[in-house]
């Protein structure tokens, strides 16, 4: 998942030239141009080392990418799936469905994506505190991010709404999942 992770930040970052030059969200980063050439430099294992230890700057970058995604022109966006299909599905899929998304009207996605946002940040703490290994942080990860997949494909077979009987599953899940965040911060 953060090789997958990592290689889309690069193609992302590198598709649009404009990207390469903009900062990054956080000042963490020493500025968008200089992590990016450092990135790039980097062997993939080496990439996937440095995401797991920098947490924040991990989340900066999906959430660049999932802003430049969602302001792309509709012209852009046809280009930009042309060119890397499985990329654009991710991020169509993270447009709709995930941590900290909200939509007034629709209630049900609003209370799973905010406990999605929850536990995201519960995972950045343990990992941040030392109680979570980067194994137990790409374990949590990955089930967070089945968790999003599932709630996209429900959100798109419903035009973008959750009937109670999938938001009753996607709350099991994130209980799970909880339980799971708990166990693994207390295990030492």
């Amino acid at each position: 998942m953060k090789k997958i992770l990592i290689l889309t930040i690069l193609v992302i970052l590198s598709a649009i030239p404009a990207w390469s030059q903009t900062p990054s969200p956080s000042a963490n980063t020493g500025g968008g141009g200089e992590l990016l050439q450092q990135l790039k430099a980097m062997t993939p294992a080496e990439r996937q080392e440095f995401m797991r230890n920098h947490p924040d700057i991990r989340q900066n970058f999906r959430e660049a990418m999932l802003n430049r995604y969602q302001n792309m022109t509709p012209a852009q966006k046809q280009q930009f799936t042309q060119n890397h299909p499985q990329i654009a599905q991710r991020l169509s899929n993270a447009s709709e469905a995930g941590a900290g998304v909200s939509d007034p009207g629709h209630p049900r996605v609003n209370e799973v994506n905010q406990r999605e946002g929850d536990q995201q940040q519960r995972i950045t703490q343990g990992v941040n505190s030392g109680t979570l290994t980067a194994q137990q942080d790409t374990r949590l990860d990955n089930s967070e991010q089945r968790i999003q997949n599932q709630e996209a494909s429900d959100l798109s077979k419903n035009n973008g709404h959750l009937t109670a009987a999938e938001q009753l599953r996607l709350n099991h899940e994130q209980n799970r999942d909880s339980r799971r965040i708990y166990d693994d911060k207390h295990d030492q």
